[in-house]
């Protein structure tokens, strides 16, 4: 086994602003250095997962889960160790686990150019850890994958104005009971929703990048709030 199969700590990414001008801060090198792997199978701590190869995390603290990103094994000529069927729990604990989601995720490209993909949205499912079990890989002897990020949820449906000039704006939903206005970026690999009861302004400068899945309605809120 490379790197070990438990992991204490994961740098949560919130759905807070970046940087300007950090216009690819999603990609990730093609090194093996920065990637998880596991090569021997051992029992899981979800005893309905049996014995495999898994990742958990343990976040610290209980947060309100928002929206998976995966990035792939990464390193020229080993993608195929990349995860392609797993299985997403999480708990409060690790005795009581919840989810049973079933996710596949795309081989990576080999490439520094790559920017992972958008993964499950959780919509505030309260955990403090997480659990990756690899169910398949692409072929390779072992299991692993580069990276994985876990927004934190924020409730959409609780502002009257909302401004989205983030680069990039991270996948997710954003609504505003009365007008959203948007100048950032929306990369390839993002699943974008604006929403509003009145009104949409895309102002000079915003940009959705070809691949990427976006949409903007003039809709109530879908919580019904």
């Amino acid at each position: 086994m490379k790197k070990t199969t438990y992991l204490t700590s994961l740098i949560l990414m919130f759905m807070a602003l970046h940087s300007f001008g950090q216009c690819f801060v999603d990609r990730h090198d093609s090194s093996d250095h920065s990637s998880w792997e596991s090569c021997s199978p051992s029992s899981n701590p979800n005893p309905a997962r049996g014995t495999g190869h898994w990742i958990m995390y343990d976040l610290g603290s209980t947060y309100a889960l928002g929206q998976f990103h995966f990035w792939n094994y990464n390193y020229p000529g080993e993608t195929n160790k990349g995860m392609q069927n797993i299985i997403i729990d999480y708990g409060i604990n690790t005795s009581s686990w919840q989810g049973g989601i079933n996710h596949t995720v795309s081989e990576a490209i080999a490439s520094s150019f790559y920017e992972g993909e958008v993964g499950p949205q959780l919509n505030g499912a309260e955990a403090r850890y997480v659990l990756i079990t690899i169910e398949e890989n692409y072929g390779g002897d072992c299991f692993g994958f580069s990276e994985m990020r876990i927004g934190i949820y924020e409730d959409p449906c609780d502002q009257l104005t909302l401004n989205k000039h983030e680069i990039p704006v991270l996948s997710g939903l954003y609504h505003a009971e009365q007008v959203l206005n948007a100048e950032g970026l929306i990369n390839a690999t993002s699943d974008v929703l604006f929403q509003s009861e009145n009104e949409i302004n895309l102002d000079p400068g915003f940009e959705s990048k070809q691949g990427a899945v976006f949409e903007a309605r003039i809709e109530d809120c879908p919580n019904g709030n």
